[in-house]
């Protein structure tokens, strides 16, 4: 199975169900009646690779006294974790149903931490939604001192903020870090180059949002951050530049020559329209672009193992493809998690002198 997954929505369940090879690839379904997108899946999709989030974190902001939306410690304000866990199909892994704690809230973070060590189901995956803040040099120590205290087997974590989310040097700098020590992460909710990041650090799997929202998930009582569409058509993962725009954006980039071709599915990076079924189109090409990104990152020639050295070289290649755009591409326009991760490098491994030119 791929150590990168699929974050999705009822809307687009059918079209990660039947995408290529769909069936190396872990699922993660975020709605509040999940057992309808499971059922949907469930045909193309084997059950382990299914997981169901109920989207608690959107709803609950967790305090001390009531960590997840079930109730308390005590018991008194809702069901117990296997009477929830029997609501849902068997089969399916689900996380659990956890309240959003505040940025440096280590009150509640002791609390959810608790309440998930005291109160466990094999296939419920203790759950920790939080503030990107988190991940800030003051927070980080703590964070993972405070997360190492659950059982044994993988932790989910995702990390919201009031707007594009995990893009800064320092917190893409305490990501990495924070993988590191805890390499039994399930990191929830991020886009591509994160996600390539995450795993060549040491996360166990990492899961890409189908669309804005979910790619940068917000904390709750905040609008889902939405990048404006050119076109209305959404993001598109460029398989040589690792950038994410939508097709009318290189369509600019490249009017005076050809735009390149995804090797999958055959169709040129500027070459969808805005209807509904060019947009379902776009969510397809995005999980199999990841899929190709991911293998190249592990096959790498170069390397005997996939890590840090090997995610550094995929990205000195995708720094390299910009410069032939940069008529129509000023430096300023690129990716911004693309170059603060070739920043945060710079000072490990090698770096091209046109590359280093424009760090």
């Amino acid at each position: 199975m791929e150590s990168i997954g699929t974050y999705t929505v009822h809307g687009h369940a059918h079209t990660v169900a039947s995408a290529h090879e769909s069936w190396t690839r872990p699922v993660l379904i975020h709605d509040a009646k999940p057992g309808v997108v499971q059922r949907a899946c469930w045909p193309r999709a084997a059950a382990d690779q299914v997981t169901l989030d109920c989207g608690s974190w959107r709803r609950h902001v967790a305090t001390a006294q009531r960590p997840s939306e079930l109730g308390g410690d005590d018991g008194l304000l809702g069901v117990t974790l296997t009477q929830w866990a029997s609501g849902f199909p068997p089969g399916a892994t689900l996380l659990a149903p956890s309240g959003f704690v505040p940025a440096e809230d280590w009150g509640t973070l002791q609390a959810q931490v608790r309440h998930w060590t005291q109160e466990s189901v094999d296939r419920v995956i203790p759950f920790i939604p939080t503030d990107q803040g988190m991940l800030r040099r003051g927070s980080r120590d703590q964070f993972v001192d405070q997360v190492s205290a659950l059982p044994e087997g993988p932790v989910a974590l995702l990390f919201a903020a009031k707007g594009e989310g995990l893009q800064s040097s320092e917190v893409l700098d305490g990501l990495r870090w924070m993988v590191t020590k805890l390499e039994r992460v399930w990191l929830v909710g991020v886009q591509p180059l994160v996600a390539l990041d995450a795993i060549a650090h040491g996360a166990q799997r990492a899961y890409v949002g189908t669309n804005s929202t979910l790619r940068f998930p917000s904390p709750p009582g905040v609008n889902g951050f939405n990048k404006n569409a050119k076109d209305f058509v959404p993001g598109l993962l460029h398989p040589d530049l690792l950038e994410m725009r939508s097709p009318g954006v290189y369509a600019d980039w490249y009017v005076t020559s050809h735009a390149p071709r995804c090797p999958v599915c055959g169709r040129s990076v500027d070459g969808y329209t805005p209807t509904p079924g060019s947009r379902l189109r776009v969510v397809d090409h995005n999980i199999h672009a990841v899929s190709q990104a991911l293998a190249a990152l592990e096959m790498d020639a170069e390397f005997s193992t996939p890590g840090p050295a090997s995610a550094h070289h995929q990205r000195i290649g995708a720094a390299l493809a910009h410069l032939p755009l940069s008529r129509v591409l000023p430096v300023s326009d690129y990716d911004r998690v693309l170059m603060n991760l070739l920043r945060l490098d710079r000072e490990l491994f090698p770096v091209p002198d046109e590359v280093s030119a424009i760090l």
